[in-house]
């Protein structure tokens, strides 16, 4: 049994110890509670990020990078015609919310989807990782069911829906309590037979997005070709949020990284030539990157390339113009945009003749990524401009159009660190020995994180730092 002590046995603080103390808990409460109340901390309201991180001090991809992230909507232009619609948030600067990054339609034989009939969704954390235990509303005209996203590895999507009715009949967003994007008018049907009971599918993407004051990018009408991003502010706990300026639905968007090729001399702190097989060669003349492939070129394969000194992380948008200034029909030259290690490319082709794919012309674009080659389209361009999309698991080819970017295939990829390579090549077996000369020019990274061996001044390629 233990025996109180005495209060007048203990040696008591001294007044002057006891209101030091008291002072420095005042002034700790004052400043953690004015951080509590500005619009960088975390706002009484306002959900904390589904991964845990705190919402305050991080960008709207979860982490301070050393490049500014850009943000876009990649919409599916086929969905205009497919009576869906975009129907934002509405939120304040600062605020986080459920943002939609990424809507697809798929047709009837369209892989991944091929023949489901279903509405596949996907939601990222902060940080761009796939986010479990979101719940997921699909409405329609007389009720409505929620699904929670899963982990689902190796495969596209967290969570699917089924659908039964012709478009438009069907709506979904997340719905835990947070502001969240809406997407409506989906269903059955296709462009060609919109009231027929076509199996068709949809996939849609959120992330965790932390609100700019920016208007909505218009997804459909004049200008929604290309979408527009707007540059992210990089937040702080302790002030407000700067309201980035609406840029114009025409505009072209700015890059976080681009070469021009205007100065005739390749930029050695951002590329690296190589050549493989005999004849090829490579050099920045003319402003533009040419390669030439003479007529007695070898190699099994040979060609040359400039492949990227520095890496892209996560999710990124990466673009590129080609000129075809020698090009004999049915040559037997590729010319692509590649990501490696995986070697994934969108590829515009001149199968030479005996050597192209049974149904398709000699000229024409494709995709050849880990599922294989898909997308193969028929064109007669002279020119034009490659394009790849990497957004979670997946990786999009696109070329761009008179109407816009046109998809070619969506499939499967890694999260690797990539390397990008401008690439022309061929094969001695189906070369057709004839004098080929291209062009690439204009080099863009849209979207993506951008890591170099080392941090110089890479002039003339322009890169655009957080401030």
């Amino acid at each position: 049994m233990s025996r109180a002590v005495p209060d007048r046995g203990r040696e008591r603080p001294s007044p002057r110890l006891t209101w030091g103390v008291g002072a420095a808990l005042l002034i700790f409460a004052i400043v953690w509670g004015g951080w509590l109340a500005s619009p960088g901390g975390a706002v009484e309201g306002t959900p904390p990020a589904p991964d845990g991180r705190p919402t305050s001090g991080f960008g709207p991809e979860g982490y301070l990078g050393p490049f500014a992230a850009t943000y876009f909507i990649d919409w599916d232009p086929r969905l205009c015609q497919r009576f869906t619609e975009l129907v934002p948030a509405s939120v304040q600067p600062g605020q986080w919310y459920w943002r939609l990054i990424r809507a697809r339609w798929y047709d009837e034989g369209e892989p991944p989807f091929s023949g489901q009939h279903h509405i596949f969704v996907d939601t990222l954390n902060g940080a761009g990782a796939r986010q479990v235990g979101v719940p997921i509303r699909f409405s329609w005209s007389g009720g409505s069911q929620t699904v929670l996203t899963e982990a689902k590895p190796g495969e596209p999507y967290a969570a699917n829906f089924p659908m039964y009715a012709v478009a438009p009949a069907y709506s979904a967003q997340p719905a835990d309590g947070a502001p969240a994007d809406l997407v409506a008018g989906m269903g059955l049907g296709n462009v060609q037979h919109p009231d027929w009971k076509i199996h068709t599918s949809y996939l849609l993407v959120w992330q965790w997005t932390q609100a700019t004051g920016d208007a909505p990018p218009s997804v459909c009408g004049p200008g929604a070709s290309t979408p527009t991003p707007s540059p992210t502010p990089s937040p702080s706990p302790t002030s407000t949020p700067t309201r980035t300026p609406t840029p114009s639905p025409t505009a072209r968007p700015t890059p976080v990284a681009a070469d021009d090729f205007n100065d005739n001399a390749l930029n050695a702190a951002f590329w690296t030539p190589a050549v493989f097989g005999s004849g090829p060669s490579i050099a920045e003349t003319n402003q533009r990157l040419e390669i030439r492939h003479p007529a007695d070129a070898a190699g099994d394969p040979f060609g040359a390339e400039a492949v990227s000194v520095c890496q892209l992380a996560g999710d990124f948008d990466i673009q590129v113009d080609y000129l075809l200034t020698a090009w004999p029909s049915a040559n037997g030259i590729r010319v692509g945009l590649v990501v490696n290690p995986s070697d994934s490319k969108v590829v515009r082709v001149s199968f030479a003749s005996g050597d192209g794919i049974p149904g398709y012309p000699n000229e024409v674009y494709l995709t050849h990524f880990a599922d294989g080659v898909r997308g193969v389209t028929g064109t007669g361009d002279a020119s034009g401009t490659l394009r790849l999309v990497r957004l979670g698991g997946l990786l999009t080819g696109y070329y761009l159009g008179a109407e816009g970017w046109v998809t070619l295939h969506t499939g499967p990829v890694t999260g690797d660190d990539v390397r990008v390579a401008l690439r022309s090549w061929g094969h001695s077996q189906v070369f057709k020995h004839v004098e080929v000369r291209v062009a690439f020019d204009n080099f863009r990274i849209h979207r993506g994180e951008v890591i170099c061996p080392f941090r110089p001044v890479y002039l003339p390629l322009t890169l655009r730092r957080v401030p």
